[in-house]
C-alpha cells in the first residue's frame, strides 16, 4: 500500500527528550523560525554598521528619544550616535565611567532610563548621564545623597528609581521632576521577603520589583509617595536579573527554578517546557541576557547564556501554547556558539533594529541579510524519528519538497538545499543530497528525490548553509508500507 504523507517539518522544536523518542516534533530548529502557516524561515542577519573599536562586547544600547540618538556602551566607554549614517562621538569623561570589563567580564549589562531631557545609565557603580550632548557625568556629582552602588535604574511618574546595593531590597528615588536631586532618606524596601533585589522596572503604571525568591509590585500613591500594591505579591523569583523583559504587558524571565516564565497579571506560567532538559543541563545561567526583538512583525524573546555560549529563542506570540522555541547561533565548523548579538535596541528615528555584538561592533538586523557580519547563517531543521504511525517497514519511493526558490546574489552563485537522513536507531547520518534551489533554474515550487531506501522510522535533516534566503514550506513522502 502506497501512502503520500506530509512530514512534520512545521512543528515546534522540542529538546526535552532524546530525539529517538520524538515522532511529530522537531528536536532541532536552528537559526530559523516557523511562520503562521508552518513554513521554516531563516532568521534575519546582521550587517556591520559601526565599529566602536574596543574589541569587547557592547554592554548597553539605547535609543534616546529626546535627543534622537543612540547611546552605546562597550568596555565602560560611552558613545552617542547622532544619525543614520553612523556619526558617533565618545562622551566618556576618561574611559572607565561604568564598571570596567575587567571586573564584570562583560556579563553585567548597562541599564537605561529616560526622564524629560535626560537619559540615565548604571551597571554597578554610579548613575551616569550625558550633560546635554557633551561628556557624561554621574549624578553623585550633582547631589552627594545620590546612591553609589546601582545596577538597575528606571523612570516612573517623573521619578528616577534605582536599587541601592549597599542594603538588601533597598530602592531609592529622586525628587519628583528633578532627577539630579536626591535625599538620603528617600527610599523604601521590599516588605514580603528579605531577598536580594534582582531588578527595578516600570511598566503599565506599576513598579515591578522582582527578588530572588519573590516578586512585589509597587505604585505611586501620591503621598508616601510609593506603596506596595496589595494582592500583587507573586511566589516566584528571578535567577538571572538581565533575563527580565516586558513584551506587550507580559513579563518574561528566567526564574529560580531555571524555567522561562511568562507573567501576565499576577500568575507566572512556565513556557520553557520544550527546553526544560536543555536548561537543566547548563552549568551557568545567572548571566543570561534577555532581549525582545521584532522579526517579520513577530516578537521574539532572545535569551543568551554567555558562559555557556548558547542562545535560545521563543516566539512571544505563542507563549500561551508554550511553543515557538528555537536556537540561534554562529556555526564554528563542528558546533554552534551563541548568537553574536548582545545588547539590542530599536532606533526609532533611524528605523534600525540594532544589535551590539560580542566584538565591539554595532550591527543592523535585516531580513534580507543572510550573514552575521562576514559569516553565513547556517539554518537547520530536523524532524523526529518519523514512523508514519506504524512500526512496519516502509520503502521510501519519493520525497517531494516545496520550497521558495532563491535568487543568486553577490555571495552565492548557486543557492542549494542539503538533505540527509538516518534510519531506525542509527546514530550516524547518511551523506547529504544537494539540490539546486536557484530561482533562475527552476520555475516550480517542488523538488523530488527518488528511491530513498527502507526503514521503520526515519529522521530527516534539511540544511541551508549559504548566505542566501531560505523558506521551507512543506515536504511530502511517498511510502510503501511493507508486510513486516
Amino acid at each position: 500500500m502506497i501512502k503520500n504523507i506530509k512530514l512534520p517539518i512545521g512543528t515546534d522544536a522540542f529538546k526535552n527528550v532524546d530525539d529517538a523518542a520524538i515522532n511529530h516534533l522537531s528536536p532541532s530548529l536552528i537559526n530559523a523560525y516557523t511562520d503562521e502557516l508552518g513554513a521554516t524561515n531563516k532568521r534575519p542577519g546582521l550587517t556591520s554598521w559601526i565599529d566602536l573599536g574596543t574589541g569587547y562586547p557592547v554592554e548597553g544600547l539605547y535609543w534616546w528619544e529626546f535627543d534622537q540618538s543612540v547611546i552605546a556602551v562597550s568596555n565602560g566607554r560611552i558613545w552617542r550616535i547622532t544619525d543614520a549614517g553612523g556619526t558617533k562621538s565618545e562622551i566618556s569623561s576618561g574611559g572607565d565611567l561604568l564598571d570596567p570589563y575587567g571586573t564584570t567580564l562583560g556579563r553585567v549589562r548597562v541599564e537605561f532610563a529616560e526622564l524629560d531631557t535626560y537619559v540615565f545609565m548604571a551597571n554597578g557603580k554610579f548613575v551616569y548621564y550625558p550633560d546635554g550632548a557633551s561628556l557624561s557625568k554621574y549624578v553623585n556629582d550633582a547631589d552627594a545623597d545620590a546612591p553609589t552602588h546601582v545596577h538597575y535604574v528606571t523612570a516612573h511618574d517623573k521619578y528616577i528609581l534605582c536599587d541601592d546595593a549597599s542594603a538588601v531590597g533597598k530602592i531609592m528615588y529622586s525628587n519628583v521632576g528633578v532627577p539630579l536631586a536626591w535625599n538620603a532618606l528617600d527610599f523604601f524596601t521590599l516588605e514580603s521577603k528579605p531577598d536580594d533585589l534582582m531588578q527595578v522596572r516600570s511598566a503599565w503604571r506599576e513598579i515591578f520589583l522582582p527578588g530572588s525568591d519573590s516578586i512585589e509590585v509597587w505604585f505611586n500613591d501620591g503621598v508616601t509617595p510609593f506603596s506596595r500594591l496589595e494582592g500583587a505579591y507573586t511566589e516566584d523569583g528571578i535567577l538571572a536579573s538581565y533575563s527580565l523583559v516586558n513584551s506587550d504587558g507580559v513579563w518574561l524571565y528566567l526564574n529560580k527554578n531555571r524555567d522561562v516564565v511568562a507573567l501576565s497579571g499576577r500568575t507566572p506560567r512556565v513556557i520553557s517546557g520544550p527546553f526544560a532538559k536543555f536548561l537543566d543541563s547548563l552549568t551557568f545561567v545567572s548571566d543570561a541576557w534577555g532581549q525582545v526583538v521584532k522579526v517579520a512583525g513577530r516578537s521574539f524573546y532572545v535569551l543568551t547564556f554567555q558562559q555557556e555560549d548558547k542562545t535560545i529563542v521563543c516566539d512571544v506570540t505563542r507563549v500561551d501554547s508554550g511553543g515557538g522555541w528555537s536556537e540561534w547561533g554562529a556555526w564554528g565548523g563542528a558546533a554552534y556558539a551563541d548568537f553574536i548579538g548582545r545588547a539590542y535596541c530599536y532606533a526609532v528615528g533611524f528605523n534600525f533594529h540594532l544589535w551590539g555584538g560580542t566584538d565591539g561592533k554595532i550591527y543592523k538586523m535585516d531580513p534580507d541579510t543572510y550573514k552575521d557580519g562576514a559569516t553565513a547563517i547556517r539554518t537547520v531543521r530536523q524532524t523526529g524519528r518519523v514512523d508514519h504511525g506504524t512500526g512496519m517497514k516502509k520503502r521510501s519511493l519519493r520525497l517531494r519538497v516545496k520550497i521558495k526558490k532563491e535568487p543568486v546574489n553577490v555571495d552565492v552563485a548557486s543557492p542549494q538545499l542539503k538533505i540527509r537522513w538516518r534510519d531506525d536507531n542509527d546514530a550516524a547520518w547518511g551523506s547529504y543530497r544537494t539540490i539546486d534551489i536557484a530561482s533562475d533554474t527552476r520555475d516550480e515550487f517542488y523538488i523530488d528525490l527518488y528511491q530513498l531506501g527502507v526503514y521503520r522510522a526515519r529522521q530527516w535533516e534539511f540544511l541551508q548553509e549559504q548566505a542566501c534566503g531560505f523558506c521551507l514550506i512543506e515536504a511530502e513522502e511517498s511510502v510503501e508500507v511493507m508486510t513486516r
